[in-house]
């Protein structure tokens, strides 16, 4: 079975992707919180949460409108 990072053959034990279960060696995955992930997704929750903070960050500096009466 080859890598999805790297392409070469898992020879020994490999990891699986938690997010898409792609088959990984575990020089090639990223651990996160005791979880492995392909660099795709990885960097794809990355993107997600770093929008997710701009958008909190956007609200929080947001000012109230002013009472109109």
């Amino acid at each position: 079975m080859p890598c999805v990072e790297c392409g070469g053959e898992i020879k020994e034990r490999g990891v699986r992707c938690s997010t898409c279960a792609a088959v990984l060696h575990r020089e090639c995955a990223k651990k996160v919180l005791g979880r492995c992930y392909c660099k795709r997704c990885y960097k794809q929750a990355k993107k997600s949460a770093q929008f997710e903070l701009m958008a909190r960050r956007d609200y929080l500096t947001k000012k109230l409108p002013k009472k109109i009466w």
